[in-house]
């Protein structure tokens, strides 16, 4: 699996945390283009979920993986996928919403 990431630089303030699911039936590959000093690229396999941390200004580019190349696919701004997050009550951790709570609609 390819897995390049690396952490945010503490002096970006407007961090957020993304979620993305790869609804298709093709491998796919994930980058942040945008950042400058921040590598970041997953391997997104059909139907896998995962969460990031990026800036709001972030766009993550999806490839389609081939076996000769990686076929550009679509740029969605990282502030469309953001993870709404709501804190307990009673307790001063945040818990994540269920993924059908996420308003992200990314496919």
């Amino acid at each position: 699996m390819v897995l390049i990431s690396a952490s945010l630089p503490d002096t970006l303030t407007d961090q957020i945390l993304c979620y993305y699911v790869n609804a298709t039936t093709q491998l796919q590959i994930a980058q942040i283009v945008n950042i400058p000093g921040l590598q970041f690229q997953r391997l997104v396999f059909p139907n896998q979920r995962f969460l990031f941390e990026a800036t709001s200004g972030a766009i993550l580019e999806i490839y389609i993986d081939t076996t000769q190349n990686s076929t550009p696919l679509k740029q969605i701004a990282c502030a469309q996928l953001q993870v709404n997050q709501r804190t307990e009550k009673n307790s001063d951790r945040n818990t994540l919403l269920h993924a059908s709570d996420v308003t992200s609609t990314n496919g």
